[in-house]
Order: C-alpha cells, then sequence, then structure tokens
C-alpha cells in the first residue's frame, strides 16, 4: 500500500481572513465551496502551493473554535532561512509566536506563526544533513533521547 498526505485540515474562524492569510504564504485560491442546509450553510475552501494543499474548514464549535485552543498546531513547513522568513512575514503582518531557536527533535532551527483563528503553524529550518528520514541523527540536547 502507497500512502501519502493528500492534504491538511485547519480551521477557519473567518474564512476570508484565513484564504488572505494563506495567500500571504503563497498558497492561491484553488476552490471555495457553501453546503449544507439553508438555515445553517457552512464553507470551505482550499489553498495550494505546489503539491502541498490545507483544506480551510469552519469550526463545529463555535464556543471552542479550535477545540483545544489556541495551541493546535495541525501541520508544519519547511523553509530555507528561518530568519529571512520571519522578517519577510513579519512585514505582512503576520503574527510571530515563537521565533527561530534550535529545536531538539532535529538539527535545525524551528518557529510558530499563527493564523488568523489562531493556529500555530510550525516552521522548520532543516539542519544541514538532516532531514525527516536522516539516520544519522543524534540529539544536542540532554534531556532528549533518540527512541527511534
Amino acid at each position: 500500500m502507497d500512502l501519502k498526505i493528500d492534504h491538511v485540515h485547519a480551521v477557519a474562524v473567518d474564512m476570508d481572513a484565513s484564504i488572505e492569510f494563506y495567500a500571504k504564504l503563497g498558497f492561491g485560491l484553488m476552490r471555495r465551496v457553501e453546503f449544507g442546509p439553508d438555515d445553517d450553510r457552512k464553507q470551505l475552501a482550499y489553498v495550494g502551493r505546489g503539491a502541498s494543499v490545507i483544506e480551510l474548514v469552519q469550526p463545529r464549535d463555535a464556543a471552542d473554535p479550535l477545540g483545544g485552543g489556541t495551541g493546535v498546531r495541525p501541520f508544519a513547513m519547511v523553509v530555507e532561512d528561518a530568519d529571512a522568513t520571519v522578517a519577510e512575514l513579519e512585514a505582512l503582518g503576520i503574527e510571530i509566536a515563537m521565533h527561530p531557536r534550535a529545536s531538539f527533535s532535529f538539527t535545525g532551527r524551528t518557529t510558530i506563526i499563527k493564523d488568523p483563528s489562531g493556529l500555530e503553524i510550525e516552521l522548520r529550518e532543516w539542519g544541514k544533513g538532516d532531514g525527516p528520514t536522516y539516520p544519522a541523527w543524534t540529539p544536542a540536547r540532554e534531556d532528549v533521547v533518540d527512541i527511534t
């Protein structure tokens, strides 16, 4: 069986603001639909960048739109230079929730941005020679153990 990620989901409390946010990250609107009964219409939208697709969905529960608070981190994206990327995103008015810092689970750096719904999006700058399947990785911190 050959499985791969088709798309990821992200809650969009404000669909227009979310589409605009992802456009700033280079994602283009692929499709936006409205559905459901006349008295309870919902929307979803697909935004894409290359082979990456995010399905923006409206929250199921307006009282708790993220279903677990604003610490929800549904996906990560790769960047070449975390500092340059953060500078560009700040210039676009995007909230930086955590500035670049050394990661504990790979030999690079990580930063976190927030979308208009409060979702946290991790940005990873892989260290030289490292990657998701790099077999020779060893933790830089004593409190981290590779149990692969």
